[in-house]
């Protein structure tokens, strides 16, 4: 279920993004809370990691951990 999941709503989403370096869209596709913002590639990594018993989620952590941290933009976690 959960790589059908995967397959699903991530390669759609966020691999054809990323393949095509809209790095604008992955960091404001975010869940807004209060003023906090979580990327919504965060949160469905963190689901996939869970479900998949670590392989699927890091397969999808890592790349995003790296974009957030050291990507070509740097990542606002509160809104202004």
């Amino acid at each position: 279920m959960a790589i059908i999941f995967a397959v699903a709503l991530v390669k759609p989403r966020f691999s054809d993004k990323w393949a095509d370096k809209d790095y604008d869209y992955l960091l404001n596709d975010v869940v807004k809370i209060g003023s906090l913002r979580i990327p919504l590639f965060l949160i469905i990594g963190i689901i996939l990691e869970i479900l998949l018993s670590w392989v699927g989620g890091l397969i999808i952590l890592i790349p995003l951990l790296i974009l957030i941290f050291a990507g070509p933009k740097e990542y606002k976690w509160k809104e202004e």
